[in-house]
């Protein structure tokens, strides 16, 4: 009876244990025949990218650069998440074509560049790859994270374990975990409007009209930044939880390509008045369009306008407010506001900017005003200042006026007073790196923005050929009186942002990103940029901003200036001329 019972279960686990000794036998041998290959070590890779490749004093931004663990070899498939620009054929991320790999012929150590670690993607990295034989190395400039064999090399749980880590130049490189979360907390130094309470007030603002929101967490496995956007999904659900008509909220757990046309067509049958609130990865296109990375779908601007216009045919009651929290979603604003029901666009960064997640208080000159806010910097702000309003009466009722008065919405002004001091929290707009957007469609017709507060803004340069120092710009204009119509004013040019973009002095040539850190007193968006520069050649459109800028010897443009002329939509002009390395 034991024999019949026991005798095939121990030659089952016989069985296995010696597949697994085998497979390790087999992993052993293969290592070993890696290790026989190479001739640069883990170290001396190391050393060598430390030595020869990374510049940490030459470079102008914030930099994490991680080494992969064990060198590549010809079977692996190492790419980026997407290509950069983004081709207008691609609609699923990651883009995993056999084009977008990269030829490992031999061992080679692996080393990734995070430049702008806080930014949202599509942001600056570079991929580096070191010969394990020959100690040579090449680099490519990228604009997403790596991925290997089809998986993220570093998620966020590795990343910020900082067991890859190999150089940081951040000030503090304890970075927040999930322990550290408080969804529910809300800054303290908010002197003029107090702090809110957080059992927040029934929203009963929206009496009149049947009120929805949609609320749209672009994250899905495989992308970085989960806990920022969780934090911002969940916070946004917490604030709109009493609304008046209905909910929707998509999760990474949808798949949101499929769900989100549909959802906004179920709201559009039931609703008056639509927020949609979307927070995801943003990029461009080869043809200069932008786009949401929505999951594992791409929403092109163009189709997100085309669509909420096919809308108004079946729905022309329905208006729209559109909240944006990706990296160039500023271009999403051009096609949005072809959408007649589309009243109100709301976006964290500029149409050729980054969009940050938390930075916390890390930089050692520019610093965080609102250190303690959790999530993306313009989204925690920017709920913040929500919840006051809502957890404020004078405030509501304030908002209420305003909107009999402009013959608008609640939720519009609600929108607007979020978005006005949002801008003052988030550390991107302080730095300069980044000009949160607003946009209203007028009842008159007149398609202009309201007034935006500008951030108090400190810039930062570096530059190895001179000793550039941080300045601080002074404070914006002050409001003109409303008894009487004020004139259109002139578009303000703060500065000209340099940031570097080659490694080493000896390299050819050299490269910076210009840009002019711009606003407009009346608003009236989208602005226009034109450069001209005495010295190098400005690499692509001299319309575009930020620019590239490029000189072929080093040093050759140590005396360099910039002019910048800015354009608001009125056609009022202004210009700027700046010293590149005073």
């Amino acid at each position: 009876m034991f024999k019949k019972i026991y005798l095939p279960l121990i030659i089952a686990i016989a069985t296995v244990i010696v597949a697994v000794i085998g497979v390790t036998k087999i992993n052993f041998i293969r290592q070993n025949r890696i290790e026989k290959d190479l001739v640069i070590n883990k170290e001396t890779a190391k050393t060598i990218f430390l030595r020869d490749i990374l510049k940490p004093k030459t470079l102008g931004v914030d930099v994490i650069a991680l080494m992969y663990p064990r060198p590549l070899t010809s079977k692996d498939k190492l790419s980026p998440y997407l290509p950069d620009p983004l081709p207008e054929s691609i609609s699923q991320a990651p883009y995993l074509g056999e084009d977008a790999f990269f030829k490992i012929t031999g061992p080679q150590w692996f080393f990734w560049v995070d430049q702008h670690p806080f930014a949202r993607y599509a942001h600056p990295t570079q991929f580096v790859f070191l010969d394990g034989q020959t100690g040579s190395f090449e680099i490519s400039e990228e604009m997403w994270w790596p991925m290997l064999n089809g998986e993220i090399v570093w998620d966020d749980n590795n990343y910020w374990s900082q067991k890859d880590w190999i150089y940081s130049n951040l000030e503090n490189e304890e970075p927040k975990t999930s322990s550290n979360f408080n969804l529910g907390k809300v800054i303290s130094n908010l002197p003029i409007l107090g702090r809110p309470n957080l059992a927040l007030a029934d929203d009963s603002s929206q009496n009149k009209e049947k009120s929805c929101v949609l609320i749209v967490n672009g994250w899905k496995k495989g992308q970085t930044d989960e806990k920022d956007f969780e934090i911002d999904h969940e916070r946004m659900r917490k604030i709109f939880k009493d609304r008046v008509h209905k909910r929707v909220r998509l999760t990474p757990k949808d798949e949101i390509g499929n769900a989100l046309t549909s959802e906004i067509k179920k709201l559009a049958a039931e609703c008056d008045d639509i927020i949609i609130y979307i927070s995801s990865h943003g990029g461009k296109s080869r043809d200069g369009s932008h786009a949401l990375i929505l999951g594992n779908f791409t929403l092109r601007d163009t189709s997100f306008s085309l669509y909420l216009q096919s809308l108004a045919k079946d729905y022309p009651k329905v208006k729209f407010k559109i909240i944006i929290d990706a990296c160039y979603s500023g271009g999403f604003i051009n096609q949005l506001k072809k959408a007649d029901n589309v009243v109100l666009v709301i976006t964290s960064s500029g149409a050729n900017e980054k969009s940050y997640g938390d930075r916390g208080d890390k930089h050692p000159t520019i610093k965080d005003l609102n250190p303690q806010d959790e999530g993306g910097e313009f989204s925690s702000g920017l709920t913040e200042d929500i919840e006051i309003a809502f957890a404020n009466e004078k405030i509501k009722k304030e908002l209420q006026e305003k909107a009999k008065s402009n013959n608008t919405s609640f939720d519009v002004e609600l929108l607007k007073f979020g978005f006005k001091t949002a801008v003052e929290k988030d550390w991107g707009a302080m730095a300069g790196y980044t000009h949160p957007q607003i946009y209203e469609k007028l009842k008159t017709g007149e398609q202009t923005a309201p007034k935006q507060e500008a951030a108090p803004k400190q810039t930062l340069k570096k530059e190895e050929e001179s000793g550039a120092t941080p300045k601080t710009d002074s404070a914006p204009p002050t409001e003109p009186s409303s008894s009487t119509p004020a004139p259109n004013q002139k578009p303000i040019i703060n500065t000209i942002n340099v940031t570097q973009l080659h490694l080493n002095y000896e390299d050819t040539p050299h490269k910076y990103n210009l840009t002019a850190a711009a606003t407009d007193p009346d608003n009236n968006l989208p602005l226009s940029y034109n450069w001209s520069i005495d010295c190098g050649f400005i690499f692509g459109s001299a319309t575009a901003n930020p620019i590239e800028w490029r000189y072929n010897i080093p040093g050759e443009c140590i005396n360099a200036k910039a002019t910048v002329t800015v354009t608001d939509s009125l056609g009022f002009k202004n210009n700027l001329t700046q010293l590149l390395f005073p």
